[in-house]
């Protein structure tokens, strides 16, 4: 298990988009790195991406999901049964929230405050998409209906989670064999 705390963001599709997770950390000159990311191209199977999601979970520390619960409504509920509702953030795809990640991304890449690593398929999704200037501000488009930026849509959210949301550990920071205290030891 890293130090780092992990952001993951989730862009799902399933039909004739492909999905993407990316999971990145704050380093210690506070730049946002790529940790890890997986692209799955369709038709995709949704437990394919649950079950890599939940060994993130698993095996590295996770201050948040988030997700747009459209496509994933079902799996985010078996997730929060099984204890990681409070790790789970449901975003809008098609409100403000999209504007609030691609003018967050874009200030982020402008201060040179993003690290990833050499991936063609990443690099591919970047340079599928745009900018689009509306009255409430920028958006994330695709360049073509047919190309994928999904990477792009979930690199955006799990940015935006790790430098707007405070770090918060998943594992326990009170042990009640630690901080309770009989009161007759205080007398």
């Amino acid at each position: 298990m890293s130090s780092a705390i992990l952001s993951i963001g989730l862009d799902i599709g399933f039909r004739r988009d492909s999905s993407a997770v990316a999971a990145v950390y704050r380093d210690t000159d506070d730049h946002i790195c790529l940790r890890a990311h997986r692209i799955w191209e369709p038709p995709v199977r949704i437990p394919d991406v649950t079950e890599y999601v939940l060994r993130l979970f698993a095996e590295e520390q996770v201050s948040g999901l988030w997700y747009d619960p459209h496509q994933f409504a079902s799996e985010a509920q078996r997730m929060a049964e099984a204890g990681w509702g409070r790790y789970l953030n449901e975003v809008n795809q098609s409100g403000p929230f999209m504007i609030e990640i691609a003018t967050n991304l874009h200030i982020l890449m402008q201060r040179g405050m993003l690290d990833l690593y050499a991936d063609s398929v990443c690099r591919q999704h970047f340079s599928q998409c745009g900018i689009k200037a509306t009255e409430q501000g920028p958006r994330i488009i695709k360049t073509a209906q047919t190309r994928q930026i999904d990477f792009v849509v979930a690199y955006a959210m799990a940015v935006y989670g790790c430098s707007s949301a405070p770090a918060l550990p998943t594992q326990a920071t009170f042990s009640e064999d630690e901080h309770v205290v009989q009161l007759e030891m205080l007398v």
